[in-house]
């Protein structure tokens, strides 16, 4: 549970916030300690995320024990040593579940260019694009590719990712807060759904098709999602305003917005982004990068505004609060303190009665969103392409969900008489 340079994966602090100690008896036996109740610890622990790793390699290299190890339990095993391009499996004939999986092999490629994409699964080069957090299979692309052959399946799913704006505070002029609410007043959600190639759903700080999803009504209450554009955007104006009256005119053309080159939505939402800020005379120019820069940007700090994303694990507060917003967040870009947010957070991780619990986690939400350090642009809806003759393969919400493992997919093909 804590190796020696603590815990290192984004997840981290949501296994912090719910277990006291972990200890191991006996080479067959380990006992968990909770801190309290709650109805997330199982499926915390069935999450596809989370492995067991043999005792010797963890001592070796607590921090790099699954890059440079290759070990594990799924139905697949790797055949060969993976490339940036292509990684090969074949079964795993000590699998646990004795008829699992279907397929003798799979082979994953990672294509990065969307047209790359379509022309792979047009000629069944592919048989199916999966949907992960940083999709390059978008609602127009996907629509166009299944319109090109009658036996090609489209799905579409809403699925616990947010796609987002992250503001720099510990640098002027984002550690101010007018300047921040500024930003997010001209933010109109919706037009990243309705300007771009992509859709979702407007939201805030939870998944707003689960239990936690704020209202509505309460909602356009906060600053950036009120009706009202022209009132929010005289507001914003207002604010900067203010600002600058006190600290002197903000340079726009110093600051700039990263965004991942070779990541669709980051640099499309950027896009987005310029034209809504126009209307309250804010251009910013875009910095595209290779999403692996982006990252160490954020984690150094070495940046202003970041646009990318965040794949949750669970529709729980304890889940999204505890990666994104309290202090010491498990997200390298939550470098952001609201001392009162974590009051809250504690408060509500073991209430056991779901309305109380849930006005507590809305006035957290109220709470992160009027901050507006890390800006909710939009919770989108992703798009899957397959062949009719794939089955047993479901979108879910979570994307890292035991679906991923591909134990229930098969092969309909006539022209293979064995394939299952």
């Amino acid at each position: 549970m804590h190796p020696p340079t603590g815990m290192v994966s984004p997840r981290g602090p949501v296994f912090a916030a719910l277990i006291e100690r972990v200890e191991a008896p006996d080479p067959a036996t380990v006992v968990i300690h909770g801190k309290g109740a709650s109805g997330l610890l199982l499926p915390l622990f069935a999450n596809g995320w989370n492995v067991i790793i043999p005792k010797h390699i963890a001592e070796k290299d607590p921090v790099n024990a699954l890059k440079t190890t290759i070990i594990g339990t799924g139905p697949f095993r790797l055949k060969e040593p993976p490339t940036s391009s292509l990684w090969k499996y074949e079964r795993n004939p000590e699998y646990f579940q004795k008829d699992r999986p279907f397929l003798d092999a799979l082979e994953i490629h990672l294509v990065t260019d969307p047209q790359s994409l379509v022309a792979a699964i047009l000629s069944k080069r592919l048989f199916w694009s999966d949907v992960i957090p940083h999709l390059n299979m978008d609602r127009d692309r996907s629509q166009a590719t299944v319109q090109q052959n009658p036996h090609l399946v489209r799905s579409s799913g809403s699925v616990v990712v947010v796609e987002h704006l992250t503001l720099q505070t510990e640098k002027p002029p984002f550690d101010d807060l007018r300047v921040r609410q500024a930003l997010s007043e001209a933010l109109q959600r919706e037009a990243f759904s309705e300007w771009g190639t992509q859709s979702g759903a407007v939201g805030t700080g939870n998944y707003p098709f689960g239990p936690w999803g704020m209202p509505k009504e309460m909602r356009n209450q906060l600053i950036g999602y009120g009706p009202d554009m022209a009132k929010r955007i005289a507001h914003a104006k207002a604010l900067l305003a203010a600002y600058e009256q006190e600290k002197g005119k903000i340079d726009w053309k110093k600051i700039k917005a990263q965004c991942a080159s070779n990541i669709q939505l980051s640099c499309e939402n950027g896009q987005v982004m310029q034209q809504l800020l126009k209307k309250i005379n804010v251009h910013v120019d875009l910095e595209p990068m290779l999403l692996s820069q982006l990252r160490a940007n954020e984690i150094s700090g070495n940046y202003l505004m970041s646009l990318l994303g965040a794949a949750l694990n669970f529709d729980d507060p304890i889940d999204a609060f505890g990666q994104l917003f309290v202090t010491n967040g498990g997200r390298w870009y939550q470098r952001h303190s609201l001392p009162e947010l974590d009051r809250l957070f504690e408060q509500q991780k073991f209430m056991a009665e779901p309305e109380a619990r849930q006005k507590v986690v809305w006035e957290m939400d109220t709470m992160a969103m009027n901050d507006a350090a890390y800006l909710v642009l939009l919770w989108p809806e992703v798009y899957h392409v397959r062949w009719d003759f794939v089955k047993g393969w479901i979108l879910t919400p979570n994307v890292w969900s035991t679906n991923a493992r591909m134990d229930n997919v098969w092969l309909d093909l006539p022209e293979l008489p064995h394939a299952r």
